[in-house]
């Protein structure tokens, strides 16, 4: 909501700006010019320090993590808690190599609900993921089945869920 207001103000300012510097003489125009461009400005540098401040108050922390039976993915449940309640969940596939040079693929993020439980793992590169409504009750939701197609093992699906829905 502040963003597109900061816009306006920004370019509403530089039309100002543009008009003083042609119409008022030194150094009045840049003075005019200068002030009509501070609030645009002041906004924006306190919407990015907003959102620095956010990401800076945020804890990644982990919720499990799972070797295959056959050793060959490493799959790992993360938690982002924010100020505010807010948390996401996100679901990666690393893939075990003897040389490290494993790849790592996102396959299931959720923001809020629901929370990811486990992983069913069925070979070569299928997974379902289990999940509940994130309510003290623990319900259960739908599995999210994904595979890793490919020599570059790009998912079949990446799940997405805001609140609950899937997008």
């Amino acid at each position: 909501m502040l963003l597109p207001a900061a816009i306006l103000v920004l370019v509403a300012g530089a039309l100002v700006a543009w008009f003083a510097r042609r119409r008022l003489p030194r150094p009045w125009n840049r003075v005019a010019a200068v002030a009509a461009l501070a609030p645009g400005g002041l906004i924006v540098a306190a919407l990015a320090a907003g959102l620095a401040t956010g990401w800076l108050n945020c804890a990644d922390r982990p919720l499990w993590q799972r070797l295959t039976d056959d050793g060959r993915f490493l799959v790992r449940a993360t938690a982002i808690a924010c100020e505010g309640g807010q948390t996401s969940y996100n679901v990666v596939v690393e893939e075990q190599k003897p040389d490290g040079g494993g790849k790592v693929r996102a396959i299931w993020r959720s923001f809020g609900s629901p929370v990811p439980d486990g992983v069913d793992h069925r070979p070569p590169a299928t997974f379902a993921i289990r999940a509940h409504d994130g309510s003290p009750a623990r319900l259960p939701v739908p599995p999210a089945e994904v595979t890793l197609e490919g020599k570059d093992l790009a998912p079949s699906r990446m799940w997405s869920f805001h609140l609950g829905r899937a997008i």
